[in-house]
Parts: C-alpha cells; sequence; structure tokens
C-alpha cells in the first residue's frame, strides 16, 4: 500500500503546449503528488500497451478527433482541455480550460486515491475502513441529501461529547453554528477541498473542526460524507505561535536567529532600530557586520566555542552601527535544538547599554565621591581641632610681635597658610555634600586675585592669563570657598578648552537688571564675574547640555562632567544665575550673576574686636573634651576680659555649675564629647538656668551634627576659627540672648 501511494500519478497529454507540462506537474505538488507527464503530438501513438497503467489521458484536441483512438484507450478515463464546456454526452469525464490546474489535480488527485484503494485486498480494505471509523481523532459523518445523520463514528463521543446514537436520525444543521450553516449545505465537493467549521460540543461550547464533504453514491444524490478533526489545539499553538512572533517583534531588545553557520536568517524591529540595518539587508549576512574592532579575535573564538559546545554566551562588546557610530552592546547567545538534539540554529538577545554604562560609571563616580566624604568626614574632627590650636597660638604670636619684626612676616604666614587649609577643608567637605554653606559679606574681587594666584602656577605658559577687576563693586552674600570654586571651575574648564594655548580672561563688574528681569533673575543690582577663553567653541547640542551632571566632552578619563554642574548648582544657591555663549572656532563666554549684598557691615576701623573689648566682661561656661582646644579657647576668651570655667565633660561641667557662686552669662560647649554630649548638657543647662545663651562649637561635619541632633537653628561655631571669629560670635549670642532652638 505505501509502494501504491508514493507512486506518482501517470498521465498523458496529447497535444496543447508545451507549457501545460509544467502547470500540471506544480498543481499535483500543491496536492501532495507527484506527476509523470508524458506528452504525444499525434493520437496515433496512443496505443494500448503505451496507456496501460495510465490514471488518465489528457486530450487537448478536437473532441471529434478521439474516435479515432477511442477503441485502442476505451478503459483509460479521459478529460478534455478545451477552450469551453463541450455540449452534449461524449467519452469524456471531466472538461477543464487551460489554465484549471488547480481543479486538474484536485480530479486527478482523487483518481489517484481511488486506485490506491482499488489495490488493496477486498479483506484488507475493510480491516483499513473499520480502523479510519473506529479514530477517535477523526468525526466521520454520513448526511443524507435532507441533511439528516445516518451514520456517525465513536469519535462524537470524543470530539463532540455526544455519543453516536444521540446524532443518528437526527438533522445535523441544530449542532451547526450558524455562521457556518452555509457551508455545510453547499453542494459536495468531489475534489475533497477543505473548509473549516464549528459544532456545538454538549457542554455548549463551539468545537472548531477541519472538514472535507465529498459525495457518496455520486454527484447528484446519495449521502454527504463528511470528515472532520478538531483544530482547537492547532488553532491554540496557531495563535500562540502568532503571539510568540508579535511579541519578539515588539520586545525592546534586538533578537537575531542565525543558522548554525552563523548566517542571519531573522531579525526584529529592534536590531533595526538599535543597529541601523533593514531586515532586508542584515538577512542572509554574518554578524560580524557590526565588529566593531574594539575586541581582540580571542573574544570571538571563546564566544563560538562556548555555543558551538552547546552552552549559552554572556558578555558585552562595543558594536558597530550601519552609519559607523559605536555603541555597548550587552548580548546573550543561546543554541537552538532540533528534534535530534542536534544544534540547528543560535538565537542572540541583544540590548544596547551604552546609556546604562554611563549611569554605571556615574554610579562609581557617586560612590567615589561618598568614599571621599566618610574620609574627610572622619578626618575633619581632628584636623579642624589641629588648625584651630594652629591659628590660636600663631594669633598670640602675631599680636605679641610688633609689625616692624621680622618674626612677624613669619607668623603671618603661618596663618594665611592655617586659613588656606581651613579653605581647603571646607571645600573637600563640599565636593562630598558634607559641609553647610555659610554665607559671609565677600569681596568678590578678593576671590579673583587669590584664584588668579592659582591659576598662574597651573596655566600652561602658551595660554595667557588677563584679569581686569572693577573698582567699587559691592559685596555679594556668599560662602567665600564656594565663590572661589565656582570661579576656580569655570577657569579650569577654559584652560582645557584650549589645548594649544590661546587666550583665559577673567572679568569682574556690576549691573542691574530692570525691564529685561526673569524668574531666574529678579530686578536688582548684581555683581558679575565672566571667564572667557579663545578655545575650539561648542556646539548648540553641546550647549544645551553644558550645565548637566556627568556631562562631558574630554576623553575617558579626562573628566568627570561635575565641574560646570557643581558651579550651576552653587551660584544657584546663592540666588544667581550663571549662563554661556558659544560658537564652534569662537571660543566661550561663562557669566555668573550674583545678587549685590542688601546689608553692609559697621563702620571700618570699628571691627567686632573694639566692639567686644568695649564691652563688659562676661561669664562663661567652657565645656570641650580635647584638652588643647579648651586651653587655647579659654586663654582667647580670658585676653579679652572674659571669667571662664572650663570643664572636659557635660557631666563635669554640671558638677562645676553647682559650685559655682556666681550667675553664667552663657554656656559654650562642644557638641561631640564622651558621655554627655553638648545637646545633652545644654538641656540640662536650661532646665537650671533657663535664659541663658548657648553657643556649640564643633570640628565635625553637618552631617554628624545631625546626627547628634544639632539641626538648623543651633547657633554653631564651626572649626577651626580664629580669635576673631570666637570673639564676635560669643558677642553676637550675648546680644541675642537664649538659643532659639530650645
Amino acid at each position: 500500500m505505501v509502494g501504491v501511494e508514493n507512486e506518482p500519478v501517470q498521465l498523458a497529454l496529447v497535444g496543447g503546449r508545451g507549457e501545460y507540462v509544467a502547470g500540471i506537474v506544480a498543481a499535483l505538488d500543491d496536492h501532495g503528488r507527484r506527476a509523470a507527464v508524458a506528452r504525444f503530438e499525434q493520437p496515433d501513438l496512443l496505443t494500448q500497451e503505451v496507456v496501460c497503467g495510465l490514471d488518465a489521458i489528457l486530450w487537448a484536441l478536437r473532441p471529434e478527433d478521439w474516435v479515432r483512438v477511442r477503441a485502442s484507450v476505451e478503459d483509460t478515463p479521459v478529460v478534455l482541455i478545451a477552450a469551453e464546456p463541450v455540449r452534449g454526452e461524449g467519452p469524456f469525464e471531466h472538461v477543464v480550460c487551460p489554465g484549471e490546474w488547480t481543479r486538474l489535480a484536485g480530479l486527478l488527485t482523487a483518481r489517484a486515491a481511488a486506485r490506491q484503494v482499488e489495490a488493496v485486498p477486498t479483506d484488507l480494505r475493510d480491516t483499513l475502513l473499520a480502523a479510519l471509523l473506529a479514530n477517535p481523532a477523526e468525526l466521520v459523518v454520513a448526511v443524507d441529501m435532507s441533511g439528516g445523520v445516518q451514520f456517525v463514528n465513536q469519535a462524537s463521543q470524543a470530539i463532540l461529547g455526544r455519543p453516536p446514537a444521540e446524532l443518528i436520525g437526527a438533522p445535523l444543521e441544530p449542532w451547526v453554528h450558524p455562521d457556518d450553516r452555509h457551508l455545510l449545505m453547499a453542494p459536495a465537493d468531489p475534489e475533497g477541498a477543505v473548509k473549516e467549521l464549528r459544532l456545538q460540543h454538549r457542554d455548549g461550547s463551539w468545537v472548531p473542526l477541519e472538514c472535507r464533504c465529498a459525495p457518496f453514491g455520486g454527484t447528484n444524490g446519495g449521502l454527504r460524507v463528511v470528515r472532520a478533526r478538531d483544530v482547537t489545539r492547532r488553532r491554540a499553538a496557531r495563535q500562540n505561535t502568532a503571539l510568540l512572533v508579535s511579541a519578539i517583534e515588539q520586545v525592546g531588545e534586538g533578537i537575531v536567529i542565525t543558522g548554525n553557520d552563523g548566517t542571519i536568517q531573522y531579525v526584529n524591529p529592534a536590531f533595526e532600530r538599535i543597529t541601523g540595518y533593514p531586515r532586508d539587508e542584515a538577512v542572509g549576512r554574518n554578524p560580524r557586520i557590526l565588529k566593531s574592532g574594539h575586541e581582540g579575535p580571542e573574544l570571538f573564538s571563546q564566544m563560538w566555542q562556548t555555543i558551538a559546545h552547546g552552552e549559552q554566551w554572556q558578555g558585552r562588546l562595543t558594536n558597530r552601527r550601519r552609519d559607523g557610530s559605536h555603541y555597548r552592546e550587552e548580548m546573550t547567545i543561546s543554541p537552538v535544538r532540533d528534534a535530534a538534539g542536534q544544534i540547528s540554529n543560535f538565537i542572540s538577545v541583544k540590548r544596547d547599554v551604552t546609556e546604562l554604562e554611563t549611569l554605571e560609571s556615574q554610579l562609581v563616580q557617586a560612590q567615589k565621591m561618598e568614599a571621599v566624604g566618610r574620609l574627610a568626614g572622619g578626618v575633619a574632627h581632628d584636623f579642624n581641632n589641629l588648625l584651630t590650636l594652629l591659628i590660636g597660638h600663631a594669633e598670640f604670636i602675631q599680636m605679641a610681635v610688633p609689625e616692624d619684626n621680622p618674626i612677624r612676616a613669619d607668623v603671618d604666614g603661618i596663618l594665611a597658610a592655617a586659613k588656606r587649609a581651613t579653605g581647603l577643608t571646607r571645600q573637600l567637605l563640599t565636593l562630598s555634600r558634607q559641609e553647610p554653606t555659610q554665607p559671609e559679606l565677600v569681596d568678590v574681587n578678593v576671590v579673583v586675585r587669590q584664584v588668579e594666584a592659582l591659576l598662574r602656577r597651573t596655566v600652561e605658559e602658551d595660554i595667557e592669563l588677563v584679569c581686569r577687576l572693577a573698582a567699587d563693586i559691592p559685596p555679594v552674600e556668599i560662602d567665600p570657598s564656594k565663590l572661589e570654586q565656582v570661579v576656580t571651575n569655570l577657569a579650569l574648564n577654559a584652560r582645557d578648552a584650549m589645548p594649544t594655548g590661546g587666550r583665559l580672561g577673567i572679568t569682574t563688574g556690576q549691573t542691574t537688571v530692570g525691564e529685561e528681569a526673569t524668574a531666574a533673575l529678579p530686578p536688582g543690582r548684581y555683581v558679575e564675574v565672566t571667564v572667557t577663553d579663545t578655545g575650539s567653541g561648542m556646539s548648540e547640542d553641546v550647549l544645551r547640555r553644558v550645565f548637566e551632571p556627568y556631562f562631558t566632552t574630554k576623553p575617558r578619563g579626562k573628566g568627570t562632567g561635575l565641574g560646570l554642574s557643581t558651579a550651576y548648582g552653587l551660584v544657584s544657591q546663592a540666588a544667581g544665575l550663571i549662563t554661556c555663549r558659544s560658537e564652534p572656532g569662537h571660543g566661550s563666554v561663562f557669566t555668573v550673576c550674583l545678587p549685590a549684598a542688601r546689608r553692609v557691615e559697621g563702620p571700618q576701623g570699628a571691627g567686632p574686636l573694639a566692639a567686644v573689648e568695649a564691652a563688659r566682661p562676661a561669664v562663661i561656661l567652657l565645656a570641650e573634651d580635647e584638652d588643647s582646644v579648651r586651653l587655647i579657647t579659654r586663654r582667647i576668651l580670658e585676653h579679652y576680659g572674659h571669667r571662664v570655667h572650663d570643664a572636659t565633660s557635660g557631666a563635669g561641667a554640671l558638677a562645676l555649675l553647682d559650685q559655682l557662686d556666681e550667675p553664667v552669662d552663657l554656656l559654650l560647649t562642644d557638641v561631640v564629647m564622651p558621655g554627655m554630649s553638648g545637646r545633652e548638657l545644654a538641656e540640662a543647662f536650661a532646665t537650671r538656668h533657663p535664659g541663658i545663651p548657648v553657643l556649640f562649637m564643633s570640628g565635625y561635619t553637618a552631617e554628624i551634627m545631625a546626627d547628634r541632633g544639632l539641626m538648623e537653628g543651633f547657633d554653631l561655631l564651626p572649626k577651626p576659627f580664629t580669635a576673631e571669629q570666637l570673639i564676635h560670635r560669643v558677642q553676637a549670642a550675648m546680644r541675642r540672648g537664649p538659643d532659639p532652638a530650645r
């Protein structure tokens, strides 16, 4: 039986054009049948020996010419290929027109199937028929011309949940979906065309079936036999496949499927978007079209060894887009095995991680900054205590040595170095986000001169540094270390923009904003600091992002992208505005506008020290656990006429308070001390002597102060401090009265 099934359909074409053969063979191939077609120009060549075993003769000559050979081939079915249907009776079972090869293929396929069945012995045929009817996966229904069910096999129970007895004798139409009933009542197709209709299950659901309806007992009467298979699973599988394809087409990651030789067979739209290669240009090529040259051959060798052994490979590499630009990609390649377990394909999932790696580098940088901050916070206390000692002792020497003494210059140098160290400490803590801003009245020209001195030691000789400072400009209210950082960052940025030399200018001035005021720059007087360079300038795209954190045009490892963003943030904190003008090839101009200070200092010549010396002496309770700092603080206070009672701890200060026979005018205490903290000491002091002011001092950072409960609103003198600062803050605290935070 298998041998008969695999035999080709044997045909003879008499007359007709040569291209008929190709069309007939192709149509039969679509029906799953092989065809062997012998073409005869003359009908006289058809003899009994020639036509023996033919499935059909395709007659493409005039119908009347058939008489000449009819006697020799009368047992072989004949199909007339005619320009139009032939009227009346004749020897032709079917008539088709040229080009109706699909219909002809159906007729010949049915004939070949019948020939296959006829080749099977009768007893075997009965056995096979019984086996087919007993197949639970295929429903067989015989319906008469009125639509009544005459026969149904046992598959009705498995497919429809209905036993055959329920269906036989009843009309089939009520169980057919209303939209599909026209298919059931259509004339039976002798070619057995496939249709899909829905029958109702016993539970009320509709079962999709793939059906073939063929006549039984002639085309004009008898029965119609319907053979149907449940396609629910097939349809679900088809839907799942469509869903999978849709998901792959819409997923954000690039998907590439290659053969086991690496040839690209499929790419999804995300791949097209990431790489710039359209699908029709990528398919058929090798993924090496994306190679950038950044990675060596060792990486790709290891990659192929991994996936060729059936293992998954993951990694990151730099690839090249179609336009030549490079991007970072994270890729996972997995082998795909066929039913035999052999690797047939590879599937690669690609993700553009260029922006992610930028964020990762920013996170690393932030972690470095946090580490610096922790280190700075850890050493700030001890370092600030040392600076307090250094400044205090140097100031006593300065006061004791006449100005014309050569030693005075050395002392002044020590104090200047100590003040610079204080500024460096504050800058380090500012960079680590741990130092609070301490606004004060600042002469912008003084800060610019300090930055100028620094720049003249750091800029290259081929860069001309020019500073023009306007006279009589008002002071601004800002932390001087912050302003110094702003000017320094702008100047260093200008220097880096001129790698081959140029001109770096810093100018100061003042302006008044009136009608041109904006929300960012309200009306009023402003002090301007302008930094210019003659470098390469910036494009509009770069100019729009110039103040973004971590944005830099410098090569990797040459910049953090924090200089300009830090300057922008510091100026904004001071209620100012920073702007930039630049064009490619014409350098850049950065302008800082800071509000002119509304408050002014007291009369010149009557500074804070003079005011303190004229004030009445005060009784001060001092609590400081660091002996050297406590002693220098007491010495400064006593030098300016105050009476000081000191203790090394909070508990010691309370005990000393109980022993004093005079009232205390001020509590001066360190914040962080062993045992009782400065905050706890102040609370206990307030219960015994309410209304007495408290001044805190500390060398720790603002973050640690917050942990100790010392938040905004407390009067805090940061270390290190000068004698002038200490006396000024003590006098201010006494004038203000009790601690407002209590």
